[in-house]
């Protein structure tokens, strides 16, 4: 039976709760009826008649309210511990990367330390409300680079996960320029995560690959002259490779043209999706396969077997009558 909307206001059927509110009490002994609280059908409750209650008390309203209100707020009290509790969650690897370093000489240490100590308070003093690792910015000495220059790069990640606002690290960084040659190629150990399982399924990079890897801080003087001299940058999934490196402080020069070969790939292979009103991306693997790119001893998702892959596939499409930059 759905609620008599159609009755006259002070004929309609309410729940305890509303008649409570209005200042009434259910009378002992009654029983109310369940109804549908709308015309969709998906929600039930128990309603009483204007005749099944009375002019309540004070006391009959407290006694009615008390332990609504004591629920109400062991709830609440419930959850600021249990947020209380993923705060401190969230921020255990950066303590106890400050914990394990305390009283480093080390000029990167002691930035890595500066940085995390920033995220961690702020972290704390919003109660959460931001991604702890956008507040990690590591503040490291000015220093000069002289530009690699490239007519272009191609460039590839495999890290810990999927969001460097989550965390995500670099574990492999590999780029090459638009004749193949490897102008970087190294595996980093993460300096939070101490495991990856669902990455590591699909990288295969393990802690232990990693172990006595250097920080990609170390290396970033490197990687930024390799950006930096670069007229142009080519990638699978492009903005996420970006995204991880700029977290880092491995920004590329603004005006800098991007090609995503994803996107580009996307409606060569032709499979729309009418829900999303766009061509589907597809897999680094599928475009290679289209493209009869051969692997060789190289397997996906190395960083630098994908490098080759994208490259070769980009220039596959550079050979189409309507392809252009």
């Amino acid at each position: 039976m759905k609620v008599a909307s159609y009755l006259p206001k002070e004929n309609q059927p309410r729940t305890e709760r509303t008649w409570a509110i209005r200042g009434y009490v259910i009378n002992e002994g009654v029983t109310g009826e369940e109804m549908w609280t709308n015309g969709m059908r998906k929600v039930k409750s128990i309603y009483f008649m204007p005749n099944q209650v009375h002019q309540a008390t004070d006391s009959e309203l407290e006694a009615y309210w008390k332990p609504i209100k004591a629920a109400k707020s062991a709830r609440a009290k419930e959850l600021r511990k249990m947020k209380r509790e993923k705060i401190e969650r969230d921020i255990a690897p950066m303590t106890n990367f400050l914990n394990a370093h305390q009283g480093s000489d080390d000029e990167l240490i002691k930035a890595i330390c500066t940085a995390s100590r920033f995220a961690v308070r702020e972290y704390r003093r919003l109660k959460g409300t931001v991604p702890l690792y956008s507040l990690f910015r590591v503040e490291l000495p000015a220093f000069d680079v002289t530009p690699i220059k490239s007519a272009s790069i191609t460039l590839d990640t495999e890290t810990t996960g999927l969001s460097p606002d989550d965390g995500a690290e670099i574990l492999q960084l590999s780029i090459i320029n638009q004749d193949g040659e490897v102008l970087f190629n190294e595996y980093f150990k993460p300096l939070f995560a101490k495991s990856w399982e669902r990455a590591m399924a699909v990288n295969h990079i393990t802690p232990e690959m990693v172990a006595d890897k250097p920080c990609i801080y170390d290396k970033l003087p490197e990687i930024i002259a390799i950006l930096q001299g670069a007229d142009r940058v080519i990638g699978y999934n492009t903005q996420f490779d970006l995204r991880m490196l700029k977290a880092v402080g491995a920004i590329l020069p603004e005006h800098t043209p991007v090609v995503d070969v994803t996107e580009d790939f996307a409606p060569i292979y032709g499979e729309y999706k009418e829900n999303y009103g766009s061509y589907k991306w597809q897999k680094l693997t599928v475009c290679a396969d289209y493209y009869g790119y051969d692997w060789g001893e190289d397997s996906a998702h190395d960083s630098l077997a994908d490098c080759r892959a994208t490259l070769y596939c980009y220039q596959k499409m550079q050979e189409l009558p309507f392809a252009s930059d």
